[in-house]
């Protein structure tokens, strides 16, 4: 059985954290594809960004995510983000979400529970990959756990703790759930 569990919230809440912390546990781990691109774009010129061309940024970002959707392996995969996570960005920036792209949310699921994790001050950071305002990454966070109740989704906040107990608070959830 394939499990494709998410890890959803927005910048500053310690998704990447966390992600990098299970795969050093061994679990098989998908990393957050924003990331990669942004790095692409911005070595080759490219306005694929989501400061700068949030739609192109978007069909970029869906593309990638709908690829490592498909790299899935046998067990448990643990997503940094998913493929829904662009309505959020296009919610944020005031665009209307694409029909098909409402169609491809049926398509492609994703196994229950949904971790959230809410923004967290404490760790907040800007870089060259990340430049959201405290308040865009509050405001961010919000939106991607809407996205995912509204799909259907059942949520679990992960509670602000050690990366320790954090990764301990998700295994007992999956277990309780039965995916573990």
């Amino acid at each position: 059985m394939i499990y494709r569990i998410l890890i959803i919230g927005g910048p500053s809440s310690g998704k990447t954290t966390l992600i990098e912390e299970l795969k050093q546990e061994g679990f098989n781990v998908l990393e957050e594809y924003s990331r990669q691109l942004i790095q692409k774009s911005l070595k080759e010129g490219s306005d694929v960004l989501p400061w700068v061309n949030v739609e192109a940024f978007n069909r970029e970002i869906y593309a990638g995510r709908k690829q490592q959707y498909l790299d899935a392996i046998k067990g448990i995969n643990f997503y940094d983000r998913g493929m829904h996570d662009g309505r959020a960005y296009l919610k944020l920036n005031g665009i209307p979400i694409p029909e098909k792209l409402d169609a491809k949310n049926k398509e492609y699921t994703y196994s229950n529970p949904v971790f959230y994790l809410p923004f967290w001050e404490e760790i907040y950071t800007t870089d060259d990959e990340r430049k959201e305002s405290k308040e865009q990454a509050i405001k961010l966070g919000k939106f991607i756990k809407e996205v995912y109740e509204e799909l259907g989704y059942k949520i679990v906040e992960v509670p602000k703790d050690s990366v320790e107990n954090r990764i301990q608070f998700i295994k007992n959830t999956l277990k309780s759930e039965g995916l573990l």
